[in-house]
């Protein structure tokens, strides 16, 4: 079991780790994800483990009092976090690692914190060398990039639709950017709301956020020292400063950093679950057999599916028939639906590890022109004939993942491969050539867990055949992103 706490710094809220001891192993980003999850999770911004600090060097350890490990919400291994930075220094107090004061290494190096007898902690952020002005806007780098917007009507800013849009524009799509809307109050105080990068939503607060927007806000107001009020959607905060030539230095941000409650969890008992699915059975869900001819082939009543089409002729009759009669066979041995459904699994991971073979593969999808038109056939249905979740398209055949569907699945596969034959006959100058196999696979998602597993097998098929080391560089694999979050 591991032990974590929850702190929060005006609501932005993190998981704190102890791992001075150096006994907790590394862990993994799923897990990370799976913990900040919240639905089905302990629920936090980000994740933080406190360490034992290693020299520059990694040959012993300095004299520093702790080191500090920080991940956003999404498993990703991030730069600073101001209000993070707030709540481990809490942390290592309640614990009885420091006193009153701290001097602790980060990701952007060294910072130094007071703990006041308030309650309120002052965390010393590193110098700022420039900020940066885009367009109408301004950028700055405060242990976390971050874009700054002036608005004059803050609460009606959508944040999440907007701050969206700048994260993933062509410019800040690769490395990610923290997008802050700012509202002057008056000469000493702004109001800020901020979408994060790593949680890729809005936030309570952000405490870099803070510290960028009180840094332009006393560079357009020519200041040289002060003191700022940044009032966020989760509290207060304070950012004070000095300006020496052209650099931003001594940057104080404070603030409450709050102990919320402390447990323990078994990660391997977390589990991914996707939102729609909230309502979905967890027991036996009922498969009708709809019909079946090479393959099986079933037509639930509705739920959730897992489509598998092949190009014509990709795998030799000998084979499709063999694979057949064995999977006939081992069904028959079957005493209830869970044997069933582990054969039908056995029988599916055989059947595409196959066309993956690049011995057996045709290769009509290999061409852009081609795979381009089955991308936008499946891409029209989504909204008309169902809800698309994720596909790939293969060299030689196609994973798709979609639900609600608004008519029996073989009819809505029938039209996509009817249009997608004539188009690509039509673009090949190749009429009346058969493109797809008529024989498909079905599977009904039948909970949570295997919703997840599909989702992963389908955006990761082009990495399983050797085609790509990251699914992400795969030009025909796409998942809406609310099932990559979750």
């Amino acid at each position: 079991m591991l032990k974590f706490y929850k702190y929060h710094g005006t609501g932005n809220d993190f998981i704190i780790i102890d791992n001075f001891s150096g006994e907790i192993d590394d862990l993994s980003e799923e897990t990370i994800k799976h913990l900040c999850n919240r639905r089905f999770g302990i629920g936090a911004d980000g994740l933080i483990i406190l360490k034992k600090p290693r020299n520059k060097y990694g040959t012993g350890y300095s004299d520093y009092d702790f080191e500090m490990d920080y991940y956003n919400a999404d498993g990703s291994g991030a730069t600073m976090c101001g209000n993070g930075g707030r709540c481990i220094v809490a942390f290592a107090h309640k614990i009885g690692i420091i006193k009153d004061k701290a001097e602790f290494i980060a990701s952007d190096g060294v910072h130094q914190a007071v703990i006041h007898k308030s309650g309120i902690v002052a965390l010393k952020m590193n110098d700022v060398d420039a900020v940066n002005r885009v367009g109408d806007d301004y950028t700055c780098y405060t242990g976390s990039p971050h874009f700054i917007s002036f608005v004059d009507d803050l609460e009606k800013t959508d944040v999440y639709k907007e701050g969206q849009k700048i994260r993933y524009s062509d410019k800040y799509i690769d490395a990610g950017i923290n997008v802050n809307f700012v509202e002057p109050v008056n000469a000493a105080t702004i109001n800020i709301r901020t979408y994060e990068r790593g949680v890729e939503d809005e936030t309570l607060s952000c405490g870099t956020g803070s510290v960028a927007s009180a840094l332009i806000f006393a560079e357009l107001n020519n200041e040289k020292t002060g003191e700022y009020t940044i009032n966020v959607k989760g509290g207060t905060l304070k950012v004070c400063f000095e300006k020496k030539e052209e650099k931003f230095i001594n940057i104080w941000l404070s603030g409450p950093a709050t102990f919320v409650f402390e447990g323990k969890v078994n990660p391997d008992d977390i589990r991914i679950v996707h939102p729609f699915v909230k309502g979905m059975k967890e027991d036996k869900t009922e498969i009708i057999p709809e019909y079946r001819r090479n393959l099986p082939h079933f037509q639930p009543k509705d739920g959730v599916f897992f489509i598998t089409f092949r190009l014509h002729g990709t795998l030799p009759k000998h084979i499709t028939e063999s694979i057949k009669d064995n999977y006939e066979v081992e069904i028959a041995k079957c005493k209830n639906q869970n044997e069933k459904n582990e054969v039908h699994k056995e029988y599916f991971e055989e059947y595409d590890s196959l066309l993956d073979s690049f011995e057996l593969s045709g290769n009509l999808l290999k061409e852009d022109k081609n795979a381009e038109i089955v991308k936008e056939a499946i891409h029209y249905r989504d909204g008309k004939d169902y809800t698309l979740i994720c596909y790939t398209i293969m060299l030689n055949h196609v994973h798709l993942i979609f639900y609600k569907a608004q008519k029996q699945v073989f009819r809505i596969l029938g039209s996509l491969k009817r249009h997608t034959s004539r188009q690509i006959n039509l673009l090949n100058d190749t009429t009346g050539t058969k493109v797809w196999q008529k024989e498909s696979y079905d599977n009904l998602i039948k909970n949570r867990n295997e919703l997840a597993t599909k989702i992963k097998f389908t955006v990761n098929n082009p990495v399983k055949a050797g085609l790509v080391n990251n699914w992400k560089d795969w030009k025909y694999t796409y998942c809406k992103k609310e099932f990559l979050e979750e």
